[in-house]
């Protein structure tokens, strides 16, 4: 009986000493640094999200001015040869 009281001991040893590492790992993980790091990272997506939106909308506006250029030439054209 003191044979199995002592192995359940050692195990419980174990799994509290295993369960104290893994709180230590997580307490490293969650210090202010990597917060620090994760809102660098999320800001910096969402400026190149905004950069990206801006430079497409940029390119949209252009080419649309573009095709505007180009609809109001064949009109004048239509215009000067009277149809």
């Amino acid at each position: 009986m003191q044979e199995i009281w002592e192995a359940n001991l050692s195990k419980v040893w174990v799994y509290a000493f295993f369960c104290e590492i893994l709180f230590k790992i997580k307490s490293f993980y969650s210090c202010d640094t990597v917060d620090w790091i994760e809102e660098q990272k999320f800001w910096t997506f969402e400026g190149l999200l905004t950069l990206l939106g801006v430079v497409s909308g940029a390119a949209v506006f252009i080419r649309q001015k573009q095709l505007d250029h180009r609809m109001y030439q064949r009109i004048q054209k239509q215009i000067a040869s009277g149809v």
